[in-house]
């Protein structure tokens, strides 16, 4: 990251400036331009979109059996037995 500091100039209304300068004395930070920084890094943090960790898997083949509306299929027996035509 480049050490070279950018200065930015912007306005905020009196409720923000408010909300902003009651976070820098609740964290006992120096200034409000740290305040600043701190909270657009924050929130800057916060819209990075989650990563995501792949799952591992196993060697074992897995096969996904549907079951009926009605619940699992029966045990023994046909699906005539269980009194469900297909």
């Amino acid at each position: 990251m480049d050490k070279e500091k950018v200065m930015v100039t912007f306005a905020v209304d009196s409720p923000l400036y408010e909300r902003i300068k009651d976070y820098r004395f609740e964290k006992r930070i120096d200034s409000i331009s740290e305040a600043l920084r701190i909270l657009i890094e924050k929130a800057l943090e916060a819209e990075k979109p989650p990563t995501v960790t792949p799952r591992k898997r196993n060697n074992r083949s897995q096969s996904i059996v549907a079951s009926p509306a009605w619940g699992f299929p029966p045990i023994c027996g046909s699906r005539k037995d269980a009194g469900v035509e297909f």
